[in-house]
């Protein structure tokens, strides 16, 4: 999974300005979910958009257009 987290963070982000939608379907534990959340948080760094409280509860994602 790292080696898949490495390649999008290199070539992911060179094509278009909007961000990028990865969706993952999960089947394991709550250890690897954890482990699996911080390897993306380490291999995407600053391109990971982690919601803050406020973000969470709106009814809608926001704009890509804000950042």
């Amino acid at each position: 999974m790292s080696d898949v987290i490495q390649v999008i963070a290199e070539h992911a982000f060179s094509a278009s300005p909007y961000p990028l939608i990865i969706s993952l379907e999960v089947h394991c534990s709550l250890a690897q979910q954890q482990t699996l959340a911080t390897l993306l948080q380490q291999g995407l760094g600053e391109a990971l958009y982690v919601p803050d409280a406020e973000a969470r509860a709106l009814k809608q994602l926001p704009s890509p257009r804000r950042y």
